[in-house]
């Protein structure tokens, strides 16, 4: 009988713990193509508990001038370089978004 009352617990934990490695290394982001949007999931680069990420770079329109980018924006594309491509530098310049831009055109090519 012990078997049994064991069992309802050890899949409890079991589905924590599948949870919570979900949670640390699986993200995702929306696109923003003119006519082709969709939600595009990935492992991520390290573990976070932050799931959606904002990509700025999936889109149609023109990028804004990182200078011209609020607080917020600009912790989103850094959020955004980082965790699900790997690129980990500080956003200040235009030269740091182009790096950026180029690993997310490299993350096609493997």
């Amino acid at each position: 009988m012990k078997s049994l009352k064991l069992r309802p617990a050890l899949l409890l934990t079991t589905a924590l713990i599948v949870s919570s490695v979900a949670i640390l290394n699986i993200g995702y982001y929306d696109t923003h193509w003119a006519e082709d949007n969709i939600t595009v999931f990935f492992i991520k680069k390290e573990p976070t508990l932050q799931m959606k990420f904002e990509n700025m770079i999936a889109t149609d329109s023109d990028f804004d001038p990182v200078h011209e980018l609020s607080n917020n924006d600009r912790q989103d594309l850094i959020d955004y370089c980082r965790y699900p491509l790997g690129y980990i530098p500080r956003i200040e310049n235009e030269a740091d978004r182009d790096g950026c831009l180029k690993a997310y055109i490299d993350s096609f090519k493997k």
